[in-house]
């Protein structure tokens, strides 16, 4: 299952993945999450 998802947001642009070595790192673009979806990070991660 998460092999999809990680398939699909790099696709999407959400998610920015790169090897290190035998490790694929992913890292969220932000920018482009916020501004497809305005306002939901700052809800989920809110204290």
């Amino acid at each position: 299952m998460l092999s999809h998802h990680f398939a699909v947001l790099p696709a999407a642009g959400l998610v920015e993945q790169r090897d290190e070595g035998p490790r694929r790192v992913n890292r969220l673009r932000r920018q482009e999450f916020d501004a497809r979806f305005p306002g939901l990070l700052d809800l989920v991660l809110r204290d």
